[in-house]
């Protein structure tokens, strides 16, 4: 009977402080969800958001997002989030790359298409980030 306390008490001990631990952004998860439990993700996300606000006002609600993914560059993990504007998917759209170990968004891209009628007929795309030059090859292939 003493082992099954003791074991019952470490199970309960470790299912308290698996709760209590700090929420911090992790793969499946969706931006809405990491910018609402997860701070330092939060903050961040809303700094390298700012020099594209005015353009992109829906993204910092995160839009139309896909779960996070992780990626890998050198060695160093990368939480990679996507999404677009609702309802309006084709026209813009953005791929952001936050370091938990570093607890900040090092790179970000956001895409502006105009079309006319079907035609693409420009595509500007807005990088920010501290880290962004040595990163642009790891997001590019999830902006289009």
């Amino acid at each position: 009977m003493r082992n099954k306390i003791s074991l019952l008490s470490i199970a309960t001990v470790c299912l308290i402080g698996t709760s209590l631990a700090k929420a911090e952004p992790m793969p499946d998860q969706y931006i809405s969800d990491a910018l609402k439990n997860d701070n330092a993700f939060s903050e961040s996300f809303t700094a390298a958001i700012q020099p594209v606000l005015g353009d992109f006002p829906w993204v910092a609600e995160g839009g139309v997002a896909t779960p996070a993914i992780t990626v890998q560059k050198e060695g160093n993990n990368y939480l990679l989030y996507q999404g677009c504007k609702p309802h309006d998917c084709i026209t813009q759209s953005y791929a952001v790359l936050y370091s938990s170990e570093q607890q900040e968004v090092v790179a970000a891209a956001f895409v502006d298409n105009d079309y006319m009628e079907q035609n693409l007929v420009n595509s500007q795309i807005l990088w920010t980030g501290s880290e962004v030059t040595g990163l642009a090859s790891v997001l590019a292939p999830y902006l289009f």
